[in-house]
């Protein structure tokens, strides 16, 4: 059994099939699984309770800009991570390896940071999962 003699697959070098593109691709991934365990540590704003989701004043949180910052860093890299997949199957001849593995980074992106990112940065998902503090229950 020989190797494939696809041409543009078996002249690229190992430093072709791994663009910066995937790089940064992968960075991003890790900084949002690192960031993980701190989103969803985040406790609700006490003043949903009182106030409901929507009405509460949520500026008046005082880890507002922290929360902020998880969301909107939550939702900037599955935009990013678009960005780079969709440039680096344009300029390089895709190879099968690293383009299935530009997808599942982007899927990635994309469930963690734009879907959870918002309901652990908020703590959404634990406001009404239990008894509010100070209530009986």
């Amino acid at each position: 059994m020989g190797m494939i003699g696809i041409p543009r697959i078996t002249k690229l070098s190992l430093e072709q099939r791994a663009p910066r593109a995937l790089v940064m691709q992968l960075i991003l991934s890790a900084l949002l699984l690192a960031a993980a365990p701190y989103a969803a540590s985040m406790e609700p704003f006490q003043r949903i309770f009182i106030d409901g989701s929507y009405d509460a004043p949520h500026s008046q949180d005082p880890l507002f800009l922290a929360k902020a910052g998880l969301v909107a860093g939550g939702l900037l890299i599955p935009v990013v991570s678009v960005l780079l997949t969709v440039t680096s199957w344009r300029r390089w001849t895709t190879h099968p390896g690293p383009a299935l593995l530009q997808s599942a980074l982007l899927l990635l992106t994309f469930v963690v940071g734009w879907r959870n990112y918002p309901y652990w940065a908020t703590g959404v998902y634990r406001a009404y999962s239990s008894s509010p503090p100070g209530c009986a229950g």
